[in-house]
């Protein structure tokens, strides 16, 4: 089985906006998988439920202090890579509240 990537990015702020820009480089339908980082200062909530929207398949994902972008380093906005082809399978498991768990590492 094959392994297909794509990648995209967006530095808009907005959740809609940015999901959409994301998705438009990325597509949207038949992907296995999409794994993500984003900037914190979004409104976590508001990206989560249009990515939700927006990518019918496990989406994994966290904040970063910055990332390498098409443009070089960014502090703000999404970058994002699916996978499709079948020949991985992402499985989500939220950590949550992550604050418990820094005192066991």
């Amino acid at each position: 089985m094959a392994i297909n990537t794509c990648y995209g990015a967006s530095a808009s702020a907005d959740p809609v906006r940015a999901v959409a820009e994301l998705a438009a480089q990325t597509g949207s339908t038949d992907k296995d998988g999409l794994l993500f980082f984003c900037s914190p200062d979004f409104d976590l909530a508001a990206l989560g439920r249009e990515l939700a929207r927006t990518y019918r398949c496990p989406t994994v994902g966290c904040t970063s202090s910055g990332h390498f972008g098409p443009a070089g380093f960014q502090r703000s906005g999404i970058i994002g890579v699916t996978f499709s082809g079948g020949g991985l399978r992402l499985r989500t498991y939220p950590v949550t509240p992550l604050a418990a768990y820094v005192d066991q590492v």
